[in-house]
């Protein structure tokens, strides 16, 4: 059996009351991902936008079901309850980014800057493996 020392209930009490704020950085996979889009064309970003949001529609039915099923566990519903609202903000960003496409193409200005390739097309060119794209 384990138990807390004094110390480490000291140290817990300073973490559980202490504010819960971002400290550094931010990272977003999705941005990452119309991040490169962009430097291809709008059509891109859509599409990035598309399956995305095809993805989150699908795992926030699957979380709205957990949420029935757990509803009579309120640290389980509340867990499911965090993690619709985040994705519902998620699918508010890929709707957003979806309106932006045309704003955020860089296409032109990344081929500028790199001879006519894009910054995506130097990473990954048809027949190359994508996990050793970099590099």
């Amino acid at each position: 059996m384990h138990r807390i020392t004094t110390d480490g209930r000291r140290a817990l009490d300073d973490w559980l009351f202490e504010s819960s704020v971002r400290t550094a950085g931010f990272r977003n996979d999705f941005i990452l991902r119309v991040m490169v889009a962009a430097t291809r064309s709008p059509d891109d970003v859509r599409a990035v936008c598309r399956i995305q949001q095809d993805a989150r529609i699908a795992e926030l039915h699957t979380l709205q079901e957990l949420r029935e099923t757990h509803r009579d566990d309120p640290i389980a519903a509340l867990t499911l309850e965090a993690a619709i609202l985040h994705t519902n903000a998620g699918l508010q960003l890929i709707d957003i980014s979806d309106q932006r496409a045309d704003e955020l193409d860089i296409s032109a200005l990344t081929a500028s800057l790199t001879g006519g390739e894009t910054t995506a097309d130097q990473l990954y060119k048809p027949g190359r493996d994508r996990r050793r794209a970099v590099g």
